[in-house]
């Protein structure tokens, strides 16, 4: 079912998805959905769920493939990672970065392991400073770097950037430098 819905997904973006027609698609009766799926947002929290486990896999290989490269260029690799995650899985990247589906917290493993590779990251940052950073130095940094990845990816895909697909990942640590550079100090 979560194949399927990743399947509407890319044909129609996030709000085309349904319990129904992920059913017909799997070849059930509509009401077989609602066994495994309470509703729509179920559906989608267990995507995100998914893509958040596979992101902090991913950003947790990156780290320890990096482990005797410099501190700036263990961030460019784990941000490589995060790229490359969005770029092989576009449908799965807007559903996982998508409206956000736990709001009111019915959904405590997705916080959890949404934070998991968010903490690579923040770790990553941390090592990169010469001067100790603070604890919200660090927070905001992070946030700037997935800010300016997300927007990015956003506009790559909506070919405002028009990118060669082979340089995509490249062409973004160039973005990403004047940010770092200032990091550095």
């Amino acid at each position: 079912m979560l194949a399927k819905a990743l399947e509407l997904v890319e044909e129609h973006g996030p709000d085309g998805v349904s319990l129904r027609e992920v059913a017909r698609r799997v070849g059930v009766n509509h009401r077989a959905a609602y066994r495994h799926f309470d509703d729509k947002r179920a559906l989608t929290a267990a995507i995100a769920e998914q893509g958040y486990l596979a992101l902090a896999v991913a950003l947790e290989v990156s780290w320890a493939k990096s482990e005797k490269k410099g501190p700036r260029a263990r961030v460019l690799a784990l941000m490589d990672a995060y790229l490359s995650f969005a770029l092989e899985s576009p449908a799965r990247y807007r559903i996982t970065f998508g409206r956000r589906v736990n709001e009111d917290g019915s959904y405590p493993a997705l916080e959890a392991i949404a934070e998991r590779g968010y903490t690579v990251l923040l770790k990553a940052l941390a090592g990169m400073r010469r001067a100790p950073p603070s604890r919200e130095q660090i927070r905001d940094m992070g946030f700037s770097l997935w800010a300016l990845a997300h927007g990015y990816l956003r506009l790559v895909w909506v070919k405002r950037i028009r990118v060669r697909p082979e340089w995509t990942v490249k062409y973004f640590r160039s973005l990403a430098a004047p940010l770092l550079d200032g990091w550095e100090r």
